[in-house]
């Protein structure tokens, strides 16, 4: 596995920083990218419902490590499910996407509301004007958030047992 992974490096040892390092962030994205993962996925995870789930989330959504999203998923799971799923999959069945679709509702403005009530997640996504988006960001309440599609958002998570409540803010240019 090790060599495996030297090897890769070797191969794009013209991925580099302006300074002149290697850029072993970049590479290792490059190394997830193809389907290389240092852990085989067939010693954790059954890999007809990781590829279904990271299709799923891949799919519906904009997160930027969905192998993180979906290995957090099966930890999560009881061992009576993992068991479940082991066992579909050693029959040989294919697996789709399962998690709960979010309900989402459009606000009177510019904006959606989003909830999964299985997750207990309320979401809200709203959209400013350039200067009340500047002023959000002046107000220390949210944190700067990079979104694949290269645009930053600001952010305000909050966590607890019963809920998790998110708030994100784009800027309408």
């Amino acid at each position: 596995m090790a060599s495996e992974w030297l090897q890769f490096v070797k191969a794009h040892k013209s991925v580099r920083l302006p300074s002149g390092a290697l850029d072993l962030k970049a590479i290792s994205k490059l190394y997830h990218e193809r389907g290389y993962d240092p852990a085989p996925l067939t010693s954790k995870l059954p890999e007809r419902w990781f590829a279904a789930m990271k299709a799923g989330i891949d799919k519906r959504s904009d997160v930027r490590n969905p192998y993180a999203i979906v290995k957090n998923i099966w930890a999560r799971l009881t061992p009576a499910k993992r068991a479940e799923i082991r066992a579909r999959e050693a029959k040989g069945e294919y697996f789709k996407y399962d998690l709960p679709l979010p309900d989402d509702r459009s606000t009177r403005g510019v904006g959606t509301l989003r909830m999964v009530k299985p997750f207990k997640l309320a979401e809200v996504q709203v959209n400013l004007s350039l200067t009340d988006y500047l002023a959000a960001l002046k107000s220390g309440l949210f944190s700067k958030m990079k979104r694949q599609d290269g645009t930053i958002a600001l952010v305000a998570r909050c966590k607890s047992e019963n809920k998790n409540c998110n708030i994100f803010i784009d800027k309408v240019t």
